[in-house]
């Protein structure tokens, strides 16, 4: 017997965008305002997701100093120094995507004293609002 493979409505939805492009095209069009959701308060923690109470990510890697404002990088990721099962959010670098894969891969390790210093210095950059 043949097993049937069950969607759900985000899936045809899915589906019939990817065929019908056109359709999503007419609708930014009509709607110039439009902006597409994001949650960014919600991490992916141990392969779970958990949402936080507020975003405490400022968008500048702690490594490389790149930021998002300045389209130099498209997003940022935390990078976890120590795990903490209370409170992921702690004991973390924000890091580019680059940097992060380059964490992974290089067996030294970064300084989190430093790291700190120059997050700290960076989110009062943009407190003052300098870029």
């Amino acid at each position: 017997m043949k097993e049937v493979k069950l969607f759900d409505k985000n899936e045809y939805q899915r589906r019939y965008n990817k065929e019908h492009p056109e359709v999503r095209l007419e609708f930014l069009e009509t709607n110039p305002d439009y902006q597409k959701k994001v949650n960014q308060r919600r991490i992916k923690f141990k392969g779970n997701h958990v949402l936080l109470k507020e975003n405490n990510k400022i968008g500048v890697c702690s490594k490389c100093e790149k930021s998002v404002s300045n389209d130099d990088i498209p997003y940022t990721v935390w990078h976890h120094l120590k795990y903490d099962d209370e409170r992921p959010e702690d004991h973390v670098v924000e890091l580019c995507m680059s940097c992060h894969r380059k964490e992974h891969v290089i067996e030294y390790s970064i300084n989190p004293v430093a790291v700190y210093m120059r997050q700290y210095r960076a989110r009062k950059k943009l407190e003052n609002g300098e870029q």
